[in-house]
């Protein structure tokens, strides 16, 4: 998917490492999105309800709200949204495919890793948001 592709579409970015969110932000941002940010799943489910957000990378481990919990809490509040599982620990493909996340990306993955499942994670959106029109 090309940059004007990407170009519009919101990310949100859920892992209690800022690292991790910084550097997620900067490569996803330079290639058109417009990328939101939270250090727990709290903080990230404010984010959820009150902005536009097309994907989530979501960490599994995470102080406050873990991404179980927020996953739990998105359900509550009707909210379906696609979801990347970012984990470095064992067993976090069972769990992504456990809530139908679309995809896994292992830490610590590279960039490149982290482009292609986005632009997958959102060429899948798209095609979910055209069945329902």
């Amino acid at each position: 998917m090309a940059k004007a592709l990407m170009r519009g579409r919101h990310v949100l970015v859920v892992d209690d490492d800022p690292y991790i969110r910084r550097l997620a932000t900067v490569v996803l941002e330079h290639h058109g999105l417009t990328v939101y940010s939270a250090g727990d799943g709290e903080q990230a489910l404010t984010v959820a309800m009150a902005t536009p957000v097309d994907v989530v990378l979501l960490d599994v481990s995470m102080p406050i709200l873990d991404g179980p919990g927020f996953v739990e809490a998105l359900r509550n509040n009707h909210l379906n949204l696609p979801i990347v599982v970012m984990s470095g620990i064992l067993g976090a493909n069972d769990w992504a495919r456990a809530i139908d996340a679309v995809a896994t990306l292992f830490k610590p993955f590279s960039m490149s890793e982290l482009l292609a499942v986005v632009q997958g994670a959102l060429a899948r959106a798209a095609l979910v948001d055209s069945r329902s029109i």
